[in-house]
């Protein structure tokens, strides 16, 4: 889709998860089949969007997702140094985009259809809309958020409403008490949070079901057997429908 721009959240310490994956491996390198990570399936399902661009915002463990996103043509990955939320992260994310609408994903969540290009429509249609957030049928964040530029950066203190929080639900009634009506699309169907190690056990189990056993990179590079990883820099910083109050 053109000017879709999306950034995956995957700095993620992962500490719920200790004991259920190695600790070499950060929360979305999570193994769900073979050598196939829970990156790659998310990765593999964003790309069939077909954006612009795709960034990786990565912090705990970095490194290794550079490692392994080395068979990956056309995806940065850019180190978190702050480590301040992954609100405020996206917050430095949206000022780097070329666009002025920025689709923010976490990287431990999984759905079977983003719907990105409805969400994208929705939000463009909503007026004096900061944010989107995708949410299930109670009013909870499913992991995909649209920032918009315009709407955000209007906000006088918008660098302390974003500083130290997270992409979730408290984030959200933050953001309507200081920015303006948040705008959300409410989504039913199959959504997978790995943060816990039953929550793993409960993805692998649904990813074993639909008999996909191993996933190939779409785009694979020349230099597939190089360790250097892709282009890195480092930074400081089913019921459809929309409303503006959660449920």
């Amino acid at each position: 889709m053109k000017g879709l721009e999306i950034v995956v959240m995957c700095g993620g310490l992962g500490t719920r998860l200790a004991g259920a994956i190695p600790p070499s491996l950060p929360k979305c390198l999570a193994p769900i089949a073979g050598e196939t990570t829970f990156l790659d399936i998310l990765i593999e399902g964003l790309r069939r969007e077909r954006p612009d661009r795709i960034t990786l915002a990565t912090g705990h463990l970095g490194a290794t997702v550079r490692k392994h996103m080395v068979v990956y043509d056309g995806i940065e990955c850019v180190e978190d140094t702050e480590r301040g939320g992954t609100a405020q992260c996206a917050l430095h994310h949206l000022k780097l985009a070329n666009t002025n609408n920025l689709v923010v994903v976490n990287g431990d969540t999984w759905q079977e259809n983003f719907d990105l290009e409805l969400i994208m429509s929705r939000h463009r249609a909503a007026t004096q809309t900061p944010i989107t957030a995708s949410v299930t049928s109670e009013g909870l964040p499913r992991g995909i958020f649209v920032l918009s530029k315009q709407f955000v950066f209007r906000t006088l203190n918008h660098e302390a409403v974003f500083q130290g929080q997270n992409l979730d639900a408290k984030f959200l009634f933050r953001v309507q008490r200081h920015m303006g009506p948040v705008n959300f699309h409410f989504k039913d169907g199959p959504f997978y949070d790995i943060g816990t190690p039953k929550d793993l056990e409960d993805f692998r189990s649904y990813w074993k079901s639909r008999g996909v056993l191993r996933l190939s990179p779409a785009h694979p590079t020349e230099s597939a057997s190089s360790a250097e990883g892709p282009t890195t820099r480092p930074t400081t910083s089913s019921t459809e429908g929309q409303s503006s109050q959660p449920r």
